[in-house]
């Protein structure tokens, strides 16, 4: 018996006040239509299938769908009028086996778990037609779950349409809900016939559950405990809140694994569930975005106002306050920062340094080598136990290619050096402060490339006598 996940994601959320598709909108750094997609993978079999029924800036959603692994899992189903949920899912519900299970999801609401879903999918495995539910002390909103003498499901009534007694019940419906195709189907097509759309002219799925009632079908309802799983989005507002749940799911999956978070609510993952692995004795500062994939090694310490993404970072390594770190790899024990910037394409490897105010980009610094302030390092090879001083820096582009800086072991580079690329400085080499350098330097050897030093004696006196002797303008 195979599992049939439907993702509603045909609307067009007016009330986002944007021209993008709703369920294309950020949510964790990535579409909100990405977490439905992921969690319901997740929750599924691999012979299990997604079907993904869209309307509303149809092309931009499939072009997204297209750029993601799982999309090979995924039959896309086309609404082209949004005639309500009970419709969106007749149309899904075409060419499907009779036995198999359907699981309903929203597009809106992404932060479903998946261990929640497969308690809906084994319970309709049983054979019951099953609605997740919750009980909410303030549950204005959301439709009502009326029950029988004997306290059983048997209805769903939306909250326009309650009265004063029904109004004060406190289980509602959360949306989502299992059962076997071949009924849905048959209760569906019931309610499309029958016309019963509501005042927006929509077939609502909630009437499926009076109909299995009063067809004696078996109706189950599974608890939610966590208000969270449920929160759907309806506009900027509310994305905003899902937000919020989510960055502090995220960040309390990590401290559970150990990492220390100085103000966890300023820190902000962005990538998906998994994007964050830490080792142990990690500590993270205050303001600090995650994006992408980030791994952390054991006792790493990150300072507060890091920007970090696509980066590994090497056990015992410090990140100092400030810094912003785009694909790049850290080996073990280095300090970094404070106010440093390493962009994509670079390696600082161990006991390395890259203090304040400097900038490295697809370059690699050696084992113990350090660039401690001011300086920039781009499109280089900076090998092991080099120094580069104060104000150092490759000039790497000609205008038409970038070329690059060779810096062999142990050599010492002066501060406010300019090394012009295609350039190599042998081992041990030592380059004098204030150098242009054009030309390779050999090992072991001492570079100096600066204009003599010219000194005029007693130029405060001279400059006065030429003041005081220059002969004014008629």
């Amino acid at each position: 018996m195979t599992t049939t996940a439907v993702i509603l994601a045909a609307g067009q959320g007016t009330r986002m006040r944007t021209t993008q598709p709703k369920v294309l909108l950020p949510l964790g750094g990535m579409p909100m239509l990405y977490h439905c997609l992921d969690r319901a993978q997740r929750a599924l079999g691999p012979e299990d299938g997604i079907r993904l029924v869209i309307g509303h800036g149809r092309p931009e959603v499939i072009e997204y769908l297209n750029t993601l692994d799982l999309a090979r899992r995924v039959q896309t189903i086309r609404q082209d009028a949004q005639l309500g949920s009970g419709h969106a899912l007749h149309l899904a519900l075409r060419s499907v086996r009779a036995t198999d299970i359907i699981v309903v999801m929203y597009g809106d609401a992404p932060l479903i778990k998946p261990a929640t879903i497969k308690r809906l999918i084994r319970r309709a495995r049983d054979g019951a037609t099953v609605w997740l539910t919750a009980v909410m002390e303030q549950p204005q909103g959301y439709g009502r779950i009326l029950r029988d003498t004997k306290g059983r499901a048997c209805a769903i009534i939306e909250e326009k349409d309650c009265d004063a007694r029904q109004r004060r019940i406190k289980e509602v419906n959360t949306g989502f809900m299992a059962g076997r195709a071949g009924h849905l189907r048959s209760w569906l097509k019931q309610v499309l016939a029958a016309g019963g759309q509501n005042k927006q002219g929509e077939y609502l799925l909630t009437d499926v559950m009076q109909l299995a009632y009063t067809q004696a079908y078996q109706i189950a309802t599974v608890p939610c405990t966590n208000r969270t799983e449920f929160l759907g989005a309806n506009d900027m507002w509310q994305l905003a809140q899902l937000e919020k749940q989510l960055q502090q799911e995220r960040v309390r999956a990590l401290a559970q694994r150990g990492c220390y978070f100085l103000h966890p609510d300023t820190v902000c993952i962005l990538g998906s569930d998994r994007s964050v692995r830490i080792g142990t004795n990690v500590q993270i500062g205050a303001n600090i975005v995650f994006s992408g994939a980030v791994r952390l090694g054991h006792n790493v310490r990150i300072g507060s106002g890091c920007f970090i993404r696509d980066t590994f970072i090497g056990n015992d390594t410090q990140i100092l306050e400030a810094c912003h770190l785009d694909d790049a790899r850290l080996g073990q024990q280095c300090t970094i920062g404070p106010f440093a910037r390493i962009r994509p394409n670079s390696a600082i490897e161990n006991e390395a340094r890259v203090g304040n105010f400097v900038e490295i980009k697809n370059a690699r610094l050696g084992t113990g080598s350090k660039t401690s302030h001011l300086s920039y390092v781009g499109d280089a090879q900076i090998s092991a136990h080099v120094n580069l001083g104060a104000g150092t820096i490759t000039c790497n582009y000609d205008g038409r290619v970038k070329h690059r800086t060779r810096i062999k072991d142990g050599a010492f580079i002066g501060s406010n050096t300019a090394l012009v690329a295609p350039v190599t400085v042998g081992k041990r080499a030592v380059i004098g402060a204030g150098s242009v350098i054009t030309k390779d330097v050999a090992a072991d050897s001492l570079a100096l490339a600066r204009s003599p030093q010219r000194t005029i004696a007693n130029y405060h006196q001279l400059k006065q006598s030429r003041l005081l002797t220059k002969t004014p303008k008629a």
